[in-house]
C-alpha cells in the first residue's frame, strides 16, 4: 500500500534528517571529544564536516542542520500526532 502524500513527504523528511545525522555524527564522534562545539575547531575539520554534510561550507551547513532538523521536528509531530 502506498503512503498518502503528506505521509510520504513528512517520512522522506525524517529520512533526509537520518542520513545527514548519521553522516555528521560519525565524524564528529572519532574527531572531537564530548561537548566540543565544531565551529571552535580548525577550518580543515569544518571543511570536511560540511563536505560529509554536502553543503558548500560550515555556514551552509549550519543552516542545513537547522533546517532539516526543523523538518523533521515537523514530520515527526504531523506523523505522531492525534
Amino acid at each position: 500500500m502506498a503512503a498518502e502524500p503528506g505521509r510520504r513527504a513528512a517520512l522522506q523528511a525524517v529520512e533526509q534528517a537520518w542520513r545527514l545525522q548519521q553522516s555528521l555524527s560519525q565524524l564528529l564522534k572519532i574527531a572531537l571529544e564530548d561537548g566540543a562545539d565544531p565551529a571552535d575547531e580548525p577550518p580543515a575539520l569544518r571543511a570536511l564536516l560540511a563536505k560529509a554534510g554536502a553543503a558548500r561550507g560550515f555556514a551552509a551547513l549550519k543552516r542545513k542542520v537547522a533546517a532539516t532538523r526543523k523538518a523533521a521536528h515537523r514530520a515527526f509531530r504531523d506523523l505522531v500526532a492525534p
